[in-house]
């Protein structure tokens, strides 16, 4: 069994996308969806300026099929989402209609419930990101919605290929390199690697319109390096995200429940 808490030591989102997930081992009115538009003839400034700010939403809510691979076996899971801006993330999961655990994340603390195992965790943010856990919250929150990573004009650097622009940037202390495709401005990918050699590649695809202008990857793939021996890769299909529809939050651990000092994979 590996250590997951040294793992995820680095201070992003993908860390801590890992953490809840890998407590998946051990449905309302659903909005119309479109097809994101085309942008013609995208150019750099239209992409930076696009991502200087992020969506004005207040609710964000998703049902995905995951499938989570490390190279010797496969799990697959049904992963829930709800998040309420600037104040909570909650997540479900479950396989085979069974719940197999539960996520809170605040600005300040991560909670998660092992059903079977009945046990939980409990960690703050700070801890877990070793950075100021309330900019890394916000910056959780709108990944985990499906929206790119804000960028600051004063801290990029910008390539400007054929089919792609390229973008790297400081989120941190970790360099990220963001990739955006020309011809929609929408963002298809990126990468980045820490010092202590885990590393991270994705890819978006699906982009649906939502509420008339917010536009959303359905499809997300991402492949982690955890170590020399050891890697993992996600992928999530969701098959509905709604947007400003208020959801109801349920998190309660059992008082017969025993408290983890920390998470492990197999």
């Amino acid at each position: 069994m590996a250590n997951i808490s040294k793992k995820i030591s680095c201070p992003s989102f993908v860390g801590i996308l890992l953490l809840l997930l890998f407590i998946s081992f051990l449905p309302s009115c659903s909005s119309k969806k479109k097809l994101a538009r085309s942008l013609s003839g995208t150019d750099v400034q239209s992409i930076i300026l696009k991502s200087t700010s992020t969506p004005d939403y207040q609710w964000m809510s998703g049902k995905a099929k995951v499938l989570i691979d490390d190279g010797v076996s496969n799990q697959k899971i049904n992963m829930y989402v709800r998040i309420n801006r600037d104040s909570l993330i909650w997540m479900a999961f479950k396989k085979l209609s069974v719940e197999g655990g539960r996520a809170l994340v605040t600005a300040d603390s991560v909670y998660a419930i092992l059903r079977l195992e009945k046990s939980y965790y409990k960690a703050s943010m700070e801890e877990l990101t070793q950075s100021d856990s309330e900019v890394d919250f916000r910056y959780l929150q709108d990944v985990l919605a499906g929206f790119p990573p804000k960028l600051d004009p004063d801290n990029i650097t910008v390539k400007n290929l054929k089919s792609k622009i390229q973008i790297k940037m400081d989120t941190f202390g970790v360099e990220s390199t963001l990739e955006y495709d020309v011809a929609s401005g929408l963002l298809t990918g990126g990468y980045f690697e820490n010092e202590n050699d885990f590393s991270c590649e994705w890819n978006y695809g699906n982009y649906q319109l939502l509420a008339d202008s917010i536009e959303v990857p359905f499809f997300r793939f991402y492949k982690l390096q955890l170590s020399e021996q050891e890697s993992l890769t996600l992928r999530l299909e969701f098959s509905n995200i709604e947007i400003d529809v208020a959801k109801s939050i349920r998190f309660e651990i059992p008082s017969h429940y025993t408290r983890l000092s920390q998470l492990s994979f197999p």
